[in-house]
């Protein structure tokens, strides 16, 4: 038995406009809307920050938007589903200053070595936050991105820390990741590698 012990110690968020990069294409079929063109991991973020301030991901479609929604959704060449943005100043993100738009995103706690097959014993995520309750969102992903499985809860400030005890085998490039709706997260893990 070898065991180990992986850690990530806050879950910071991704930002979307860099101040001077291309990141945002117009949306031809929106009024105002345009689509995050990177690379962005296949599930939608469960928080998007526009200037600071928590916007709630709106049950519209890509090109039905108003003024300061989001959503996701797959509507043009992208390749895959991405955010779209219809910002309250119906102004392109990619001219706004670097920070301007954020969205969580997973993090990677672990991944199983190659040719190794990982057993872990335990899991526990902390919300170190003093005043804010978070939404966690724990990916079990094979080697090619797939979720396998997807585990969500709320942790409350009084609540903290949350443990997982059953037992994950992860299978050689299999891997775990956590993503938070605040960046005041940490997520230990320990196991048996060999």
């Amino acid at each position: 038995m070898a065991l180990k012990r992986w850690a990530v110690p806050s879950c910071p968020r991704k930002n979307l406009v860099d101040g001077t990069s291309n990141w945002w294409t117009d949306h031809s079929g929106g009024t105002n809307e345009y689509y995050y063109n990177q690379t962005i991991f296949n599930h939608t973020p469960n928080v998007l920050l526009i200037n600071g301030t928590i916007v709630t991901k709106s049950s519209s479609n890509p090109g039905s938007l108003a003024a300061g929604e989001w959503t996701w959704g797959y509507n043009d060449t992208v390749g895959g589903n991405t955010i779209y943005v219809r910002l309250s100043d119906g102004t392109d993100p990619d001219t706004k200053t670097s920070g301007h738009i954020q969205c969580s995103e997973p993090i990677q706690v672990i991944e199983a070595a190659s040719g190794k097959e990982t057993i872990l014993l335990s899991f526990m995520v902390s919300n170190y936050s003093y005043t804010t309750n978070t939404s966690i969102w724990v990916f079990h992903t094979d080697l090619d991105g797939n979720v396998l499985f997807k585990w969500a809860v709320d942790i409350l400030v009084a609540n903290s820390p949350l443990s997982l005890d059953s037992k994950i085998v992860l299978e050689p490039g299999d891997r775990l990741l956590v993503m938070s709706s605040i960046e005041d997260v940490a997520a230990i893990a320990s196991g048996d590698e060999s």
